[in-house]
């Protein structure tokens, strides 16, 4: 069982390539709407650790970085979802940019969770009936899989879920 995963982001730097790497600053942002905000150190290994350092760098000729967030599974997850906004913070190597691209939103839990797409394709959501789905066709059934979901497939997978009710009934 995993005590620890990775999420990533994409970082892109305006102006130019540069001959140095370049370090940069992320921080955790004010959440803008209630909900339980994610605490360092137990949620995610926090931006300012020795250990993640090496990982807030463009390197020198590129422009572009893959950003590791490292999330920590706790037991509070069972029952929760923390919410992490996080920010890139001006430093001597970088200015801001757009401010409507500043910052990144993660939501961190130990349970199945609505994906953004499941209203307009699956109606209401229930935990239930997610599971359901995870357990007839050992897919996910998370945002990825349902934005690259195509009509004729998501037909055919209603008929199995029909199926597969009728049959759990």
């Amino acid at each position: 069982q995993k005590v620890r995963d990775t999420v990533y982001f994409d970082l892109y730097a305006i102006g130019g390539t540069s001959a140095i790497d370049r370090p940069f600053v992320l921080r955790q942002a004010p959440l803008d709407q209630p909900a339980e905000n994610a605490i360092p150190n137990l949620h995610y290994v926090a931006f300012d650790n020795p250990e993640v350092q090496k990982d807030y760098v463009i390197p020198a000729g590129t422009v572009h970085k893959k950003v590791p967030i490292y999330i920590l599974k706790e037991d509070s997850m069972k029952e929760k979802t923390f919410t992490l906004k996080l920010e890139i913070v001006e430093n001597e190597h970088f200015s801001l940019g757009e401010s409507t691209n500043l910052w990144r939103k993660v939501q961190i839990t130990d349970r199945l969770s609505m994906p953004n797409a499941w209203k307009s394709t699956f109606g209401n959501y229930s935990v239930r009936k997610h599971q359901f789905m995870i357990d007839e066709t050992h897919l996910k059934w998370d945002d990825d899989f349902l934005n690259n979901l195509e009509i004729s497939s998501l037909d055919y997978y209603r008929s199995i879920f029909q199926i597969a009710l009728i049959a759990y009934n």
